[in-house]
C-alpha cells in the first residue's frame, strides 16, 4: 500500500476545497500530479475516498477506471447488490 505524504495530502485537500467551490479545474491541476505519482510509485489502483476526488479526475476514471478506485460508487453498488440478495432471499422463503 502507498500513502501520500504530507505534501500530496495538502494538495488533494487544497484540491477538494476548490472542488467544493465551484473550481473543478483548478481542482483537477491540484489533484492530478498527486494520482500519478501515486501510480509512478507503483500503486495499482488510487482510492477515491472523498466525492470531490472522482468529479475532478473524472477523465482519469472514465479513461482508465481500473487504476480509480471511487469508493462512494464502490458502496452503492454493494448496497445494490445486498438489496437483491435480501429480496431474493425473501422472496425465497
Amino acid at each position: 500500500m502507498i500513502e501520500t505524504d504530507d505534501l500530496q495530502q495538502q494538495a488533494v485537500m487544497a484540491g477538494i476545497y476548490e472542488v467544493k467551490a465551484g473550481n473543478v479545474e483548478k481542482g483537477k491541476a491540484m489533484m492530478l500530479p498527486v494520482f500519478e505519482d501515486m501510480l509512478a510509485q507503483g500503486a495499482e489502483a488510487v482510492i477515491f475516498g472523498c466525492t470531490e476526488i472522482p468529479v475532478a479526475l473524472a477523465e482519469q476514471n472514465m479513461n482508465s477506471p481500473k487504476l480509480c478506485l471511487d469508493s462512494l460508487e464502490i458502496l452503492a453498488k454493494c448496497c445494490v447488490e445486498w438489496s437483491y440478495e435480501a429480496e431474493h432471499t425473501a422472496l425465497a422463503s
